[in-house]
């Protein structure tokens, strides 16, 4: 799935680049393409910044992504427990700070 998302790009990825999954499980996809940027061949793709943030519902997959995200030495914080509508309060909260 991750090539899916990743090798249609010929242009150089942002750098920092952000990735989003608004149902993030147990943080699968966001660690697989985090992985596949900075393990690239590619110097440009190597040399990103990732920075992963996510959204999960169910209580069991959350707590395996907060969990799986620390390990992997990714910021927590960033996985959010809720709906979108939660996910849209929490940001327009942080922007206030």
């Amino acid at each position: 799935m991750t090539l899916l998302v990743f090798i249609p790009i010929k242009d150089p990825l942002h750098n920092p680049l952000t990735i989003y999954d608004p149902a993030c499980s147990s943080s699968g996809m966001l660690t697989e393409s985090q992985d596949f940027i900075t393990d690239s061949k590619d110097e440009i793709k190597a040399k990103a910044g990732v920075y992963l943030y996510g959204k999960e519902m169910n209580p069991e997959t959350y707590g395996i992504c907060k969990s799986d995200t620390r390990i992997k030495g990714n910021d927590p914080e960033n996985i959010l427990f809720g709906s979108c509508s939660m996910l849209l309060r929490y940001l327009s909260y942080r922007d206030l700070d």
